[in-house]
């Protein structure tokens, strides 16, 4: 009887420290994007898992849109995975679902990536941009140029 109680209570404890499922722990990802100057259209972010998501060599890991207010508006991940991401986010302020650029190819709406890094021509490098998750959640704020 003994050795049963402690077996119970032993897969207990396993249960609860790995989730009642089994899986691995989730954490929450709130993306603040601030400096949008107005709150007009909405904000679109990509959440990306890899450096291949970044790159567009697959889609993004997951997606979010949010109203801005104020001149900021904020998306939350739930219960993602602690590891690497990425970020890019841009204001579509006409509501079109597409970053409008110039015909020279240069973003004409405001746009931002984790970590607030910026590129040269184009995109900033993955490393730039990748922020680890712990299992505890987090909260970055992006701003906007």
């Amino acid at each position: 009887m003994r050795t049963y109680l402690l077996a119970v209570v032993g897969l207990a404890l396993t249960c609860q420290a790995a989730g009642a499922t089994g899986n691995p722990p989730a954490a929450d990802l709130a993306v603040n994007a601030t400096g949008l100057g107005s709150a007009e259209g909405e904000v679109r972010v990509a959440l990306y898992d890899s450096k291949a998501g970044f790159e567009g060599k697959q889609p993004p890991f997951r997606t979010a849109t949010a109203k801005g207010a104020e001149a900021r508006a904020q998306v939350v991940f739930r219960g993602l995975p602690p590891g690497d991401y990425a970020i890019a986010l841009y204001h579509d302020r006409n509501g079109n679902g597409k970053l409008d650029r110039s015909f020279l190819g240069k973003p004409l709406e405001p746009y931002g990536f984790s970590n607030n890094a910026r590129g040269t021509r184009g995109a900033p490098d993955f490393e730039k941009v990748r922020f680890t998750l712990p299992a505890a959640g987090a909260s970055l704020e992006i701003r906007v140029r």
